[in-house]
């Protein structure tokens, strides 16, 4: 590798650091970039009574099923029922 090529690449890493670090700073950017990976911010699951859960996976995608799981004989309250 030529010496040129790897300050080169140095310097690109110093600068994302700094981008990825005024990113942090800026708190509803860090909270949009950092909930684009993964599980969202706001996906949960909430115990219900009568052995039920409520779960969100999305905004979109909310509904009411067993605790234990479920199979195609199981009743559950899909999503779009639940907006």
């Amino acid at each position: 590798m030529s010496k040129f090529l790897k300050i080169s690449l140095f310097c690109l890493g110093i600068v994302l650091i700094i981008f990825l670090f005024g990113l942090v700073r800026n708190s509803k950017l860090a909270i949009a970039f950092l909930g684009s990976f993964g599980p969202g911010i706001q996906d949960f699951s909430k115990n219900l009574t009568g052995g039920y859960k409520l779960y969100r996976n999305s905004s979109v995608d909310i509904f009411i099923a067993p605790d234990g799981g479920w199979d195609d004989e199981t009743a559950i309250i899909p999503s779009k029922f639940l907006k």
